[in-house]
């Protein structure tokens, strides 16, 4: 997380976690649990599992900006997602000609609930794959 092009995700103020470079236009679900969050422009997905850790889902750096149009939000909130599932389609070569990055940011934002958080992968991984583990407090 600290290596993200974005103080407020590399300072934690949001929650620790980890960011991946996408080499897909499918973001998928990084836990599974219930779609609590879509962000009005579409650039973030929010998902509280059922043990209580809520995950955003941070699609770009300042992608906010773009309102809405690189990305095709494929959840909707109250909606229950399996881990590896898609949620946003994303445009990334429009948002690369718009001079944003492409960092996909997941954010564990209640701390208080997080346990632990462990990173797994530094390098590629495909969509799906385990890149950490995160345990709930008890």
């Amino acid at each position: 997380m600290t290596e993200v092009a974005d103080e407020t995700f590399a300072s934690k103020i949001l929650g620790d976690g980890f960011a991946v470079t996408p080499s897909s236009s499918m973001v998928v679900a990084p836990v599974a649990g219930t779609v609590t969050l879509v962000a009005n422009t579409s650039h973030a997905v929010g998902i509280t599992t059922d043990s209580g850790m809520e995950v955003l889902v941070h699609i770009g750096i300042d992608t906010v900006q773009l309102e809405g149009k690189p990305f095709s939000v494929l959840v909707s909130k109250g909606q229950k997602v399996t881990a590896g599932e898609p949620v946003v389609t994303v445009d990334w070569p429009a948002i690369r000609q718009a001079g944003k990055g492409t960092d996909v940011i997941v954010a564990f934002t209640k701390p208080k609930k997080v346990a632990r958080l462990t990173v797994l992968s530094d390098g590629a991984v495909v969509a799906g794959a385990k890149v950490g583990t995160a345990t709930p407090k008890a």
